[in-house]
């Protein structure tokens, strides 16, 4: 009897082992921003800039559509940048750019989504009630820059602060900004 608890003991514990490879496999994938296995939809690919510029609206006002105008900024990033590892694009997520002084670093900034493409692309995401402003415009620029991209894309989804209640579940179906910018080196 004992023999045979031991050997269902090990059994589990293989099991247990052969799991969390599994899924130690697939954090690693989505951790270091590789595109998710693209066989599994039906959607096309995306690999250009091009392609981009035609699908982001509609991949944006999906996220949109799904979680609703009361989340914050960075659910909205993980959502898109699903949609678009979905879409076979590695994308990173929140890549540190250092702000030194005489040589230290005191702060960082972080681009939201750096997409690998033909071209390499840059996403800053907003979720505010006013719309898009001159500031955020600089801050894509900024991140442009630094990383020599010559093509951003500044997208609001319209947020409604606090959480839904009784009467706000049925708002009307808001559009998500999106603007393309290239900028010139």
């Amino acid at each position: 009897m004992r023999n045979h608890q031991e050997h269902l003991k090990l059994e589990i514990d293989s099991k247990r082992h052969h799991v969390v490879d599994e899924l130690s496999e697939k954090l690693l994938k989505i951790s270091f921003g590789e595109p998710t296995d693209s066989t599994l939809n039906a959607l096309p690919p995306i690999t250009s800039v091009r392609e981009l510029t035609k699908e982001l609206p509609c991949l944006c006002n999906e996220v949109f559509h799904v979680l609703g105008p009361f989340n914050l900024e960075a659910t909205y990033q993980r959502a898109l940048a699903r949609e678009l590892r979905d879409r076979g694009v590695t994308v990173l997520s929140e890549v540190e750019i250092p702000i030194e002084y005489k040589g230290q670093r005191i702060a960082t900034r972080r681009v939201d989504l750096y997409l690998k493409l033909d071209k390499p692309v840059i996403l800053e995401l907003k979720a505010v009630v006013t719309g898009l402003k001159t500031e955020h415009l600089k801050q894509l620029k900024f991140y442009m820059t630094y990383f020599k991209v010559t093509e951003g894309y500044l997208i609001n989804f319209p947020h409604v602060t606090g959480f839904p209640d009784g009467q706000q579940r049925a708002l009307p179906r808001a559009r998500v900004t999106t603007e393309r910018w290239t900028w010139c080196q």
